[in-house]
């Protein structure tokens, strides 16, 4: 296995990341809805399985936020008023290749259980569906328009459905 240093900017922490590797961290910081950790780390790993070899390695951090704290980072960085369900990160490093991701999600699950019940989807598929949008943000997709949304939400949707099966 090939291996390289990195210096992470999400973990402050030094260590050698094989390449083709993920590293994901979960911060539940809300304590309303139950979270499976393991399963968003299955589905990071799941997502850059399905895009790899595009890129060839990734550290994630996936944080679930409350209402306030999502609606204050919204305005913070994105500069919309409240809260919204994903917000995506992605950070460079000094002498990391291009295609590396470091990124990190910002997930609201009060949102994800109110977009559930419009959307007709379970909380798990919501929360897992904000996983995978936030990720394809980080990997350069965008749905700022009809084409490029059409082709995001066709990846999402073919990653999710095969991740569901």
């Amino acid at each position: 296995v090939e291996f390289r240093d990195i210096t992470s900017d999400l973990s402050l922490s030094y260590r050698l990341v094989p390449m083709g590797h993920v590293i994901t961290w979960i911060h539940n910081h809300q304590k309303i809805y139950g979270i499976n950790k393991n399963e968003l780390k299955k589905m990071v790993q799941f997502v850059f399985d399905e895009i790899m070899p595009l890129f060839p390695s990734c550290e994630v951090s996936v944080s679930l936020v409350g209402v306030r704290e999502m609606a204050r980072l919204n305005q913070q960085f994105l500069h919309h008023s409240g809260a919204t369900d994903v917000i995506s990160f992605k950070y460079w490093q000094k002498n990391s290749k291009p295609k590396d991701i470091f990124s990190e999600l910002i997930i609201c699950p009060k949102v994800a259980k109110e977009q559930s019940k419009i959307y007709n989807n379970t909380f798990r598929q919501e929360i897992l569906t904000y996983v995978v949008h936030g990720l394809l943000h980080a990997m350069g997709y965008d749905d700022y328009n009809v084409s490029t949304r059409k082709k995001m939400w066709r990846c999402q949707n073919r990653i999710l459905k095969k991740f569901l099966a």
